[in-house]
């Protein structure tokens, strides 16, 4: 017996080694949906599962055309403009619920304009406990997320992570705290061994006890560390790209329009590359986009960061 599932995605290659393994006595069962067939780009053929009964005259179908999710009303926008495909298994679609409420098509410019309307219609509705919005890739919640949170609109994400308790965008965002504020010990600690340099619990100690002569500033105790004995010779190293990549890269940012961007990552010493806009800005500077050996991590956040906290 041969089971395959989601075979409207299978591509040539899987198409010849099913047949190959199918024999006189074989049971072979697949499951999919030619309406579903969104794989073209990556090879997927949706002629495999359209000319299967031709490949297996044997064949019977069933036909799986009851819905369990939604209403009457979305299940017959769906199946107007599913019928208009070429090649396809004829089916319609029929749920038991209730019909429902009548869709709303809107038209929107880009990713912030649909999530700003989304938050207006979410908020003026204020029935978050019943309210979900659905999209394909986990990249898309970033917009709804960052606008959710500017309107005061509380929400959770299902099924993954919130676009800000990533560990990459914690870390980009510790970074920045700690160049705004040097005294900043829990951002520090966060960050001074990320990515590994070597400076382990023992070295940040050594670090931290320069604090009453460095009257708490955590720049300046890794500069004295580095310049007494105390650290090992790897740590010492790693405390020198650190700090390096802390004190020179508030003289390397720049601004274009409304962005502020900031690259940490020159010679290794931070490991991250982080760019800032407002909320009037679409796209990064173009200059930032073309650097492609660093990796550029898009915070869209509510207040962009002050370079007047900078020297």
């Amino acid at each position: 017996m041969i089971l395959v599932d989601e075979y409207q995605d299978s591509n040539a290659a899987q198409f010849k080694l099913l047949h190959r393994l199918v024999g006189p006595g074989t049971f072979i069962c697949v499951v999919g949906d030619d309406d579903q067939s969104i794989y073209r780009f990556r090879g997927a053929e949706v002629q495999n599962i359209l000319s299967f009964p031709n490949q297996y005259p044997m064949a019977r179908t069933v036909k799986l055309e009851q819905n369990y999710r939604s209403t009457q009303n979305i299940l017959e926008i769906a199946n107007s403009v599913i019928k208009n495909n070429k090649g396809r298994h004829e089916k319609q679609l029929w749920t038991a619920n209730r019909k429902g409420g009548k869709p709303h098509l809107f038209y929107v410019q880009d990713e912030q304009d649909e999530a700003l309307r989304v938050a207006s219609i979410v908020k003026k509705d204020r029935r978050y406990n019943e309210s979900a919005i659905l999209y394909r890739t986990n990249a898309q919640s970033v917009a709804f997320e960052t606008m959710f949170k500017r309107s005061g609109i509380p929400y959770k994400v299902v099924g993954a992570l919130q676009f800000y308790e990533r560990e990459e965008v914690k870390d980009a965002l510790a970074l920045l705290f700690l160049l705004t504020n040097t005294k900043d010990e829990v951002n520090f600690k966060r960050m001074i061994n990320k990515p590994t340099r070597g400076i382990g619990p023992g070295s940040q100690d050594t670090i931290l006890a320069y604090g009453p002569e460095a009257e708490g500033d955590l720049l300046v105790m890794l500069r004295l560390s580095t310049e007494k004995s105390g650290l090992s010779v790897k740590a010492r190293e790693g405390a020198k790209y650190f700090f390096y990549g802390c004190t020179s890269m508030p003289r390397r940012c720049f601004r274009k329009g409304s962005w502020l961007t900031v690259p940490i990552s020159s010679s290794g010493n931070l490991g991250f590359s982080i760019t800032i806009g407002s909320s009037t800005s679409r796209t990064p500077p173009a200059r930032w986009r073309t650097w492609k050996r660093w990796s550029t991590h898009f915070l869209p956040m509510s207040h962009p960061l002050k370079v007047v906290a900078f020297p």
